[in-house]
C-alpha cells in the first residue's frame, strides 16, 4: 500500500494544501492565466510549466537550482498522465468517475493514493 494524501481547497481558490495524515506537508497554487504553477512539499519547493499553446506536456522544475525534476505527460482521451522523474516512469490516473480520487502506481502499485 502507498501514501494516503489529501488535499483541501476552499471554494472558487487557486491554492490547495496537501496533507499526510492530517499533517500540512505541502501545497500547490495552480496559476489561474498561466502556464505556470507553484508547489512545495516537505520543504521542497517547484515549478510547474507547461509547454506551448495546445500541449500536453508539463515541466517539474526544482526551485533550488532552476534543474528539470520530472516531466508530466498528460493523455488527454485516457484521463490519465505519465510522470517521469529520474529515468522512472510512474502512471497518474483517476480513482473514480468524478476524478474527486487519483492514484500514482509504478509498475502496476500504487505507491500514492489522493483523497
Amino acid at each position: 500500500m502507498g501514501v494516503n494524501l489529501t488535499w483541501k481547497t476552499k471554494l472558487l481558490k487557486n491554492r490547495y494544501d496537501i496533507f499526510q495524515d492530517d499533517l500540512h506537508i505541502g501545497e500547490l497554487k495552480a496559476g489561474i492565466w498561466s502556464k505556470t504553477s507553484q508547489g512545495e512539499i516537505n520543504g521542497k519547493k517547484y515549478l510547474f510549466k507547461t509547454k506551448g499553446f495546445v500541449t500536453n506536456e508539463t515541466q517539474i522544475i526544482k526551485q533550488e537550482d532552476n534543474s528539470i525534476a520530472g516531466t508530466i505527460i498528460f493523455s488527454t482521451w485516457k484521463g490519465k498522465a505519465r510522470i517521469i522523474i529520474a529515468n522512472k516512469e510512474y502512471i497518474c490516473e483517476p480513482g473514480n468517475l468524478f476524478d474527486t480520487k487519483w492514484s500514482i502506481s509504478k509498475e502496476g502499485k500504487s505507491i500514492i493514493d489522493y483523497k
